[in-house]
């Protein structure tokens, strides 16, 4: 009898501790269980919150009916289901949200995708799922892209430019940068004119967020946007013929080209006869004719430098005229702030931080052949230079100078003025 009574008790403990494990596995592991691989890692709802407009409907209808979801079309039937998840699964209903804003047309969930395909913690089913929906540009998920009749009109240029939001994300995924070459390829049926404050639009885009030294493809995108821009912008910008937003002087007899910058500078234009010298066109500034129209820009020349991105851009005006990669401070050391070029120094001698000086030709001399010097009120010691280090252009290396390849700042330092603005952004 005590044994039988012994097995009962036995048995009643295990077929307890059976129903209690299986609600366990049913509730999904609650306790001290960590989430399986490609699990509940990623708070989709956080990440991926919708617009205003939106939130209360999703208050209102989140875990009540599930009939309220917006739907999301299946996917074909000779396709395998891109996710095995639960309808009720919370990070499936905020992805499902998110795709349902993709398909109506919304600028900014495409952003939102795109953030969101960057992340690696994001769950393979999931990402499966996003990036399906992004390719399908408004589709049902899972169908090929469903190109718009109109997609080559130019009214549509200003749509893709919104989708492509306010700054690089589109440069880090191959839709991203699909849509931006959809764009360039609209903006080659404008005019230069037209066509220069859309494309330095673009290019200040790809400026604006991180783009890191082993992101190939990136850099890539960006050579290819700014040679198509180039060409533009040295038949537009550097004609002598064109006096848009421009001034011009005749050479007088015995007049050099440094004689005319020092005339326009009397008229209140800041350049130098290196900055009129590539606006106009003039290979040899010593074979200037008399009689020759000389241009100078009524727009002041000046610089911007971003951070994240580690690229340069040569403004004329609101125009970009040169686009450089560069590298800058180790620890964060080039400061956010607005310089102004003081000098411009061929063969420097480099003043190192421990006391010593290096003249020009020293091997240990790490300035190169040209140093342009900026002034800053909080700041000294700040400029650019060459580099015999150009592995470390696209990275943080230097003391807190801007790095440049030798040929660039070559030609920086005939563009760039003295008095010319030099401003440091560190954009997202």
């Amino acid at each position: 009898m005590r044994q039988f009574v012994f097995g009962l008790l036995v048995a009643v403990l295990l077929a307890w501790g059976y129903s209690r494990f299986g609600r366990d596995a049913a509730a999904g592991g609650a306790g001290n269980q960590e989430p399986k691989a490609n699990e509940s890692k990623v708070d989709l709802d956080a990440m991926v919150a919708p617009p205003a407009g939106e939130a209360a409907a999703d208050a209102a209808s989140h875990g009540s009916s599930q009939s309220n979801q917006p739907p999301v079309a299946p996917a074909p039937a000779n396709q395998p289901p891109l996710s095995t998840r639960a309808s009720s699964d919370p990070l499936q209903q905020a992805l499902d949200r998110l795709v349902a804003r993709l398909q109506n047309g919304d600028a900014a969930a495409r952003g939102e995708a795109d953030r969101l395909l960057l992340r690696n913690d994001l769950p393979d089913d999931l990402r499966a799922q996003l990036q399906a929906a992004v390719r399908a540009k408004g589709g049902a998920a899972g169908a090929p892209p469903a190109e718009s009749a109109h997609a080559d009109r130019p009214e549509d240029l200003e749509g893709i430019l919104a989708q492509l939001g306010t700054n690089n994300v589109f440069l880090h995924t191959a839709d991203g940068r699909d849509l931006a070459q959809r764009a360039q390829k609209l903006v080659a049926a404008l005019g230069d004119e037209q066509a220069l404050p859309v494309m330095t639009n673009l290019l200040e885009r790809c400026m604006r967020g991180e783009i890191r030294k082993e992101q190939t493809q990136e850099h890539e995108f960006v050579d290819l946007l700014y040679a198509q821009y180039r060409v533009r912008a040295d038949r537009f910008l550097c004609d002598p013929a064109n006096l848009a937003k421009a001034r011009s002087l005749t050479v007088g007899p015995r007049e050099s080209l440094s004689a005319i910058a020092a005339r326009f500078k009397k008229e209140g234009l800041v350049v130098e006869d290196g900055t009129l010298a590539i606006l106009n066109r003039i290979h040899n500034m010593n074979a200037i004719q008399v009689g020759q129209r000389i241009k100078a820009p009524i727009e002041p020349i000046h610089v911007v430098v971003e951070k994240r991105s580690f690229l340069m851009a040569v403004y004329v005006g609101d125009a970009i005229l040169r686009l450089y990669w560069v590298g800058h401070g180790a620890d964060d050391k080039t400061p956010v702030t607005e310089f102004t070029v003081s000098d411009k120094i061929e063969n420097p001698h480099w003043y190192a931080p421990d006391g010593k000086t290096y003249a020009f030709g020293d091997p240990k001399n790490i300035l190169g052949k040209y140093f342009i010097k900026f002034a800053s009120p909080s700041y000294s010691g700040f400029g650019a230079h060459g580099t015999p280090q150009p592995e470390t252009i696209g990275t943080m290396a230097s003391m807190g100078c801007i790095r440049m390849y030798d040929k660039d700042i070559e030609e920086l330092f005939r563009l760039l003025p003295r008095r010319a603005k030099v401003e440091v952004r560190d954009s997202h």
